[in-house]
């Protein structure tokens, strides 16, 4: 008696029904979509710091220091 497999099932339908398996193959690509959304998000939003920083930012020290000087 095979230990570890139900009665009645046999190895190999174990594997072929592995194989034919679409749930896990659906979770990973879900995952890989996230990842790939994650780093979209993160790579825009590095290039946004950026643009505030020097733009917004700039314009006020800019400004600060034109009111400093008068």
């Amino acid at each position: 008696m095979n230990k570890g497999f139900k009665a009645g099932i046999r190895p190999g339908s174990l594997v072929s029904r592995f194989v034919e398996d679409r749930n896990g193959a659906t979770a990973i690509e879900y995952g890989l979509i996230a990842g790939l959304l994650g780093i979209v998000i993160i790579v825009s939003l590095g290039a946004l710091g950026t643009t505030i920083r020097d733009d917004v930012f700039g314009m006020i020290a800019t400004t600060l220091n034109d009111a400093a000087d008068s």
